[in-house]
């Protein structure tokens, strides 16, 4: 009998034990292609940000219809990761728009109105600002930190290693490379 419980134990003891690597490894796979997807989404929706405010700073002629348009799409996209929340608001609208607006989609909202205006250039302040504030939330839902220890854990690849300019100017290396550029 007690050998009967004793191969018993073992065999759940293996079922548990497949499951729980089975279960781990979606779970792993799941959240690396959501994070994939979001910081791609991500990049694309920061370049058009930072193109047009680097435009509009510069008094660089640039077709803001065009980049309008672009961050307008990327912002319905955002939707399908950021969906608005259901509080009842907008019972009428369309089921995408219902509820209310996530923050993040909000920074990207308010940008968009302010490269709308005529008067963009005097609000570069204000589209940085907004543009920093969405990194920090991108940031937060990503938590950079808390993978980069996950993938200490489980790999070679060491990436939380803190490493600042006055760690690499006091090792001693040379900081700016002189080049002489020969005129022809």
């Amino acid at each position: 009998m007690e050998l009967i419980i004793s191969i018993v134990a073992v065999v759940i003891s293996v079922i548990v034990f497949i499951h729980s690597l089975v279960t781990n490894t979606k779970r792993y796979e799941l959240t690396t292609a959501q994070r994939t997807d979001l910081l791609d989404w991500f990049h694309k929706t920061l370049e058009q940000l930072v193109l047009a405010r680097e435009k509009l700073e510069a008094n660089l002629d640039f077709d803001k219809t065009i980049a309008l348009a672009k961050l307008s799409s990327l912002i319905e996209c955002g939707r399908f990761f950021f969906p608005n929340m259901a509080n009842g608001k907008g019972k009428n609208k369309p089921t995408a728009y219902q509820g209310s607006r996530d923050v993040i989609l909000d920074f990207l909202v308010f940008s968009y109105d302010l490269i709308k205006r005529d008067d963009a250039k005097e609000y570069i302040t204000h589209l940085h600002h907004l543009q920093r504030l969405f990194s920090s939330r991108i940031f937060e839902i990503i938590s950079p930190r808390k993978y980069n220890k996950l993938v200490n854990r489980h790999t070679t690849i060491i990436l939380n290693k803190p490493y600042t300019s006055e760690d690499f100017i006091a090792s001693g290396q040379e900081f700016f490379v002189t080049r002489t550029i020969s005129s022809k």
